[in-house]
């Protein structure tokens, strides 16, 4: 099994995204966080 992660600030419930991760994220220069679309079959 992989490392754990640990977490030091949790996500507001209307980001995707610890402040940390998103701060490392923009250190970094990547670009925005995209996840998936479910798809119909997940949705059902």
């Amino acid at each position: 099994m992989g490392s754990e992660r640990e977490l030091r600030t949790e996500a507001a419930p209307e980001t995707a995204e610890c402040p940390d991760c998103a701060a490392a994220r923009k250190k970094k220069d990547l670009g925005p966080l995209r996840l998936p679309l479910s798809t119909a079959k997940e949705r059902k």
